[in-house]
């Protein structure tokens, strides 16, 4: 799939399915959510692809209905903050490795890992996927961060927020694997806490290992 595929296919495919639409047969039963969550998986394919290009340049964002911000930091980090009204999805899609900054943190894959983290839930995880994650979450003087930004949207009432979906290629796929664990200051899953753990998707492109816990060592 290249990146000039719109996603306006898959983002408008919801409207033209029959709820009462009988898939019996060959292709065997399929339902209304099983549809759904095709569509969102082909939908953060195509968001992990377009993140990496200019937001001057791209159209995958600009099908109607969809409210997108850009968080890049200083080091070139970069994650997409993607919502459609019209379904209550939030995409949320981190860009793989593209810039000197990401590069960095691709090394720091040298260090095998950190000490047991509670920001991820109690695993180990490596610190290079640490360092891109926690750049683009945090706040700065300049620029509001990912943490700050999606809070934002949960306490905004125009916003009903029914289902999450996270994904990232190579890098972005690590950034993504820390964002379903990465906890909010009361030590709560962030996502989970805030759309429940039944609505939450995540999909890795060609991502490296994240987590290295000392259970998976001795095996």
């Amino acid at each position: 799939m290249t990146t000039e595929t719109t996603p306006s296919v898959y983002l408008g495919a919801h409207q033209d399915i029959d709820p009462d639409l009988d898939t019996n047969g060959a292709m065997g039963e399929f339902s209304n959510d099983a549809f759904e969550q095709m569509r969102r998986n082909q939908n953060m394919s195509v968001f992990a692809q377009a993140a990496y290009q200019d937001p001057n340049e791209t159209t995958a964002f600009d099908t109607g209905g969809l409210q997108t911000t850009y968080i890049d930091d200083k080091d070139g980090h970069r994650v997409v903050v993607t919502y459609e009204e019209s379904t209550g999805e939030l995409y949320i899609t981190f860009r793989g490795t593209d810039t000197t900054g990401d590069f960095v943190a691709d090394s720091m894959w040298a260090n095998d890992g950190l000490a047991d983290d509670e920001r991820y839930g109690g695993h180990q995880a490596s610190a290079g996927g640490i360092s891109a994650f926690e750049s683009t979450w945090n706040s700065t003087d300049d620029r509001e961060g990912l943490k700050d930004v999606l809070q934002d949207m949960f306490d905004d009432e125009d916003i009903d927020i029914k289902h999450v979906s996270v994904s990232g290629h190579s890098l972005g796929g690590a950034c993504t694997e820390l964002m379903l664990e990465r906890t909010d200051d009361d030590g709560n899953n962030f996502l989970q806490e805030r759309v429940g753990e039944d609505n939450i998707s995540g999909a890795t492109y060609g991502s490296p290992r994240v987590f290295i816990d000392s259970s998976e060592d001795d095996n």
